[in-house]
């Protein structure tokens, strides 16, 4: 019974955080389970997903029961999906088909942010609230020059109401002869990502083929092509998520500092 799940009303005011978990992840297989202190990654994100004041339920959307079994180990309200779901946000899509959840307001969290800030959560779901004709909302925040011409390293540009005007792993802005601009740094796209839940279900899945979306290998910009508008919030700063063996021992390192106090979170 979906109405009783995870032991919190239903209020469509408030959000739903969905997590997709896919466990055959192509560039590092099986990460989610991977531990950062004693607890595995997915669980990191899914306590720091609670934490969220304007959140009333967390969801994890796996496809796999070894994270279905660790997820319910330790509390979480898991819902089985299928294998072929290309992208996190097909998985969300059909987290929410399967489930029933009500929520005007849907949050996918990706599960390989241990470090997450709630914070930032309760930040992306008041955008949302601000205007209703808001469909989508996601963050971003300042990043520095050299890390910013990585193209691992996804930035946006956004008009003057905070809508994103374009994403790349190109640099945005590039500065063709380096004249001062009243933009002070480039803007790295969080992977987070909120969602008006008419606009989730009824129109996103049904938006035509981007070329963007196929040159730059990023979803939003199907979005962009379409004609609809994503709002940015801009956050001070973040930790990135875990693509690689290499990354994940770095979150590793900061972890342990942060739990002896060293570090601010």
């Amino acid at each position: 019974n979906a109405e009783s799940w995870g032991g919190h009303s239903r209020s469509a005011s408030m959000a739903l955080v969905v997590i997709p978990a896919r466990y055959a992840s192509t560039r590092f297989p099986y990460k989610l389970l991977q531990l950062v202190g004693n607890k595995p990654i997915i669980q990191h994100t899914y306590e720091a997903s609670m934490r969220a004041a304007s959140v009333t339920q967390v969801v994890i959307a796996t496809d796999h029961e070894k994270i279905r079994k660790s997820a319910e180990g330790f509390g979480a309200t898991v819902v089985m999906t299928s294998e072929t779901c290309k992208s996190g946000t097909d998985r969300v899509i059909e987290a929410l088909r399967t489930a029933g959840f009500q929520h005007d307001i849907i949050v996918n969290v990706q599960g390989d942010e241990p470090l997450i800030d709630y914070q930032h959560i309760d930040h992306l779901v008041e955008l949302m609230q601000e205007e209703d004709g808001i469909e989508m909302g996601t963050l971003a925040c300042p990043v520095d020059m050299e890390t910013a011409f990585s193209p691992h390293v996804v930035k946006c540009v956004l008009d003057h109401r905070n809508n994103a005007m374009m994403f790349s792993r190109s640099m945005l802005p590039f500065s063709r002869n380096q004249v001062p601009t009243r933009i002070p740094y480039p803007l790295r796209h969080l992977g987070i990502y909120a969602f008006r839940r008419s606009f989730l279900l009824d129109i996103l899945p049904n938006l035509p083929p981007s070329d963007l979306q196929a040159v730059e290998d990023l979803e939003q910009l199907r979005v962009l092509e379409a004609g609809h508008k994503i709002r940015v919030g801009i956050v001070d700063s973040a930790h990135p998520g875990i693509d690689t063996p290499d990354q994940l021992e770095a979150i590793r390192q900061i972890y342990e500092e942060q739990s002896n106090g060293t570090v601010q979170s």
